[in-house]
């Protein structure tokens, strides 16, 4: 049983996934719901799936609003926060800095927050920010973290029950992949 990502089929894992790809599209799509056309996107290590398909989600969710996908507005490509201040600088001077930032987890989110606020930017009146995972600390900062939640224990109980049922058959597995879906958690910064 894998969980994350899925395995090669040929080697008969079965997959718990949660939807990448849809959460970010859901997050965007969110945004846009709000009046934003100018959605920055703070991506995480191109190098994990997780990242890709999160890009894919917001960039698709802007191209079925009819809003160009501007490669200036995405920026970062690691999940270390320390990055974060060069992506906001960078974006904060561009002629048309965007109103709404998708971060592509937790913890790039917060630290976007905590500087654009340090530089006088009300969240989310000047600036909403949604994040990616909904860590505990997600509803306890400042304001408290609008974000997609990766539903962890429902992943758990999937996993535990798809190798449960493998015992019981006697298998050792079919290539199943079962994906969980994403949930958008409103709270105060978008």
């Amino acid at each position: 049983m894998c969980l994350e990502r899925p395995v090669d089929g040929r080697y008969g894992f079965g997959s718990v996934l949660f939807e990448n790809d849809r959460g970010a599209h859901t997050a965007t799509t969110y945004l846009v719901s709000r009046g934003h056309r100018r959605i920055a996107h703070l991506a995480g290590d191109p190098l994990y799936d997780s990242a890709r398909s999160r890009r894919a989600g917001y960039e698709r969710a802007l191209c079925e609003a009819g809003l160009t996908v501007d490669l200036e507005l995405i920026q970062g490509g690691s999940w270390d926060p320390t990055i974060v201040e060069e992506a906001v600088q960078q974006l904060r001077a561009l002629a048309d800095p965007p109103t709404a930032i998708f971060a592509a987890n937790d913890s790039l989110a917060f630290r976007a927050v905590e500087l654009l606020r340090t530089s006088g930017y009300r969240i989310p009146e000047d600036v909403a920010i949604v994040g990616f995972d909904d860590i505990p600390l997600a509803q306890e900062m400042s304001p408290p973290l609008t974000t997609i939640r990766i539903p962890l224990a429902e992943i758990g109980r999937r996993a535990a029950a798809q190798v449960r049922q493998l015992i019981d058959a006697g298998q050792s597995g079919n290539g199943e992949v079962d994906l969980v879906p994403a949930e958008l958690v409103e709270r105060n910064t978008a």
